[in-house]
């Protein structure tokens, strides 16, 4: 990735002996019924590589363009 949108907006601290991180993503999904309890954080970001053929994790893997 060479640029998440909205990053500049994190907040990172330290509670207790915990490190966290606060972001704001573009859409947060959670699956409500089915075998998983899934919850999937969608961010908007900018890259440059080659995507994956496939993974164990996901299928149909492609970027999608997005005008903000």
């Amino acid at each position: 990735m060479t640029k998440i949108f909205g990053e500049e907006n994190t907040v990172s601290q330290s509670v207790g002996k915990d490190r966290i991180i606060s972001f704001e993503t573009f859409c947060i999904t959670q699956n409500l019924s089915g075998m998983y309890s899934i919850i999937v954080r969608t961010f908007c970001c900018e890259a440059e590589s080659e995507l994956l053929a496939m993974s164990n994790e996901t299928q149909s893997i492609h970027w999608e363009n997005v005008v903000f």
